[in-house]
């Protein structure tokens, strides 16, 4: 009878582990997420009021000074961040929204393709657990894409392969520089 509870005891300590697992995954997607979300929205702001008033390179000094000072705890709002937040909206013009309090896919519908264009962040019909190809990567990796690629399919093949592959900033760079 020991055997048997050591054995139903292991299952179930193995169970608990892939939910705690699956619940940091979760977890770390989710503020992955929102943290693109809200890069992608302060530089589509900071590129309108460029191209309406005029802004210069001071003015984005200025707003990453001051959004510094009132989030003083919040890392990324250096004046260089500010300006890879304003290529990232620029680059992906049609990221959408969090709409009516129910999250959307976050990838911009010009980088997808179309059996990708259908997952949520959530479960398949598989039970695998699927998140919105953009929210894979960090954002030191979608910094680097922008800068050193320009075109949309290159962007995508790049993102591709760095989520298929799990590369880390510097293999990336290196792909991309070795023209990959």
């Amino acid at each position: 009878m020991s055997a048997e509870l050591d054995k139903g005891y292991g299952q179930i300590l193995i169970a608990l582990k892939e939910k705690i697992k699956l619940a940091r995954q979760r977890a770390s997607w989710a503020v992955n997420t929102q943290l693109l979300q809200v890069y992608w929205e302060i530089g589509k702001t900071i590129g309108e009021y460029e191209q309406v008033e005029g802004w210069g390179a001071k003015t984005v000094e200025n707003l990453s000074k001051d959004l510094r000072f009132e989030f003083s705890e919040m890392k990324g709002l250096s004046p260089r961040n500010l300006r890879y937040m304003r290529d990232f909206a620029k680059a992906y013009p049609g990221f959408p929204f969090l709409q009516d309090g129910l999250e959307q896919n976050i990838v911009p519908q010009s980088i997808l393709q179309p059996a990708v264009a259908k997952l949520q962040v959530g479960e398949n019909q598989y039970g695998e657990i699927v998140q919105p190809l953009a929210a894979q990567l960090p954002w030191t990796h979608h910094t680097i894409i922008i800068e050193k690629i320009k075109s949309s399919e290159e962007r995508l093949f790049y993102i591709h392969k760095a989520i298929a592959n799990g590369w880390s900033k510097s293999v990336l760079i290196h792909q991309i520089e070795s023209d990959l």
